[in-house]
């Protein structure tokens, strides 16, 4: 089946076996004093353990992001101001400066870092439906991107931002060969990467990342321009020039290590002034199957009634602003239950958490289109649904269950 996260699952899912316990059965607690937030990994990008990106570091400028394997999954962002380019996600490349920055919030669904050198602010969001009562949004493969930049010095700037996904998001090394494509998904572009071989479901394990099905870049054609190319090429000439390559690059199938082929978007913002302007990508993963179970290869959830990557994509690209208001509900009344029952400290703890256990986890549909949630095993031997990694996390989805039936239906399960 899945691999899960990086180790730290286990602590933190720890911390809601006891912790939010305290938010069903304990009244208010004293408040623990507020102290800065540093995770060992900040979540960015996690929908299920296959699509699962994190950044290690201080600073999203420090460090290449990674799967929870830690191999590298690079996601890159630069952003040009009146011609100069900084780096605002990854490390590529190492000669371009980093834009300060000034803020790092990790909620239940969304994690959002803040930018700021004194003439601009830029925030960068990420953000996963993980939305407990609403199986077809927690199914949804992929997460939101999102750049909202402003000017903070009274003057207008001229900006143009760049965002690119690696094709080692589908490969488990790098010596695996590639192929993309462009796909029709109505006002977006759609970009698609995947494996030649394909081999589906062909193997398991800890230490092994998902190398057939394909990932998808997707962005409102209309305001941006798109490309899959070489790295390097890409990054050199945003840098240069503020541009991306007329055409997409027609050498494949090739391997990953080989001139690494990225897909990627240019957003060319025009000047900006203190009226914030936002942008958009969507990061998706089609698995095609996510388990074999009892011999029988079931679908994602979401695809249990034939939906398409297309269609996906466009569906959630329009429900993206009702999904961002029940997402800020969610995170917010989470943490407030929290923040009563330990202090702002456990809250944020707690919001890690969620990240981490829901990221943990696969929803398959069953042969009559039914939920199967599976949890994977965390690098020990590749299993799934075992109670040593379920147990700890029980706790938040007893709590989170839509109804008080199922609640109680639960907590009487031996």
């Amino acid at each position: 089946m899945k691999p899960t996260l990086i180790c730290p699952v286990r602590v933190a899912a720890t911390a809601v076996l006891f912790g939010l316990l305290l938010i069903v059965t304990a009244g208010v607690r004293p408040a623990m004093a507020e102290a800065a937030f540093r995770p060992p990994a900040v979540p960015l990008v996690t929908s299920d353990p296959f699509l699962s990106i994190w950044s290690e570091a201080d600073r999203l400028t420090d460090a290449p992001t990674r799967h929870w394997t830690r191999h590298e999954h690079a996601l890159v962002s630069l952003i040009r101001v009146d011609g100069r380019a900084y780096r605002l996600m990854g490390t590529d490349p190492g000669t371009v400066p980093a834009l300060p920055q000034v803020g790092l919030e990790v909620k239940p669904t969304r994690t959002i870092y803040d930018f700021d050198d004194g003439h601009i602010h830029v925030t960068l969001a990420f953000m996963t439906p993980a939305l407990p009562n609403d199986l077809e949004a927690m199914a949804l493969p992929l997460s939101y991107i999102n750049w909202t930049v402003s000017s903070v010095d009274g003057k207008s700037h001229a900006i143009a931002l760049y965002a690119s996904a690696s094709s080692q998001l589908v490969v488990n090394n790098t010596s695996e060969k590639v192929e993309w494509a462009r796909e029709p998904a109505g006002n977006l572009t759609a970009l698609r990467i995947g494996t030649q071989e394909q081999p589906i479901l062909g193997s398991s394990g800890d230490d092994h990342r998902i190398n057939w099905g394909y990932a998808y870049l997707a962005a409102a054609a209309e305001q941006a321009k798109a490309i899959v190319g070489a790295q390097q090429d890409l990054v050199g000439a945003f840098v240069a020039r503020g541009e991306l390559p007329a055409q997409d690059d027609t050498r494949m199938p090739r391997a990953v290590s080989d001139n690494q082929p990225v897909m990627a978007f240019l957003f060319d913002l025009g000047q900006v002034d203190a009226k914030p302007v936002a942008r958009q990508v969507i990061l998706a993963y089609d698995e095609v199957y996510a388990i074999k179970y009892f011999g029988r290869k079931l679908r994602p959830y979401w695809r249990r009634n034939g939906a398409t990557p297309a269609q996906m994509l466009q569906q959630a690209a329009g429900d993206y602003a009702g999904l961002l208001k029940r997402c800020s509900e969610f995170d917010e009344q989470l943490m407030g239950d929290a923040r009563r029952v330990g202090g702002e400290k456990y809250a944020r703890i707690c919001a890690l958490a969620y990240r981490e256990c829901a990221a943990a986890c696969g929803l398959a549909a069953d042969a009559n289109k039914q939920p199967l949630y599976f949890t994977k095993e965390n690098t020990s031997n590749g299993d799934i649904a075992t109670v040593d990694v379920f147990f700890p996390m029980a706790p938040q989805w007893i709590l989170l269950l839509p109804s008080p039936w199922d609640r109680i239906h639960l907590s009487r399960l031996d």
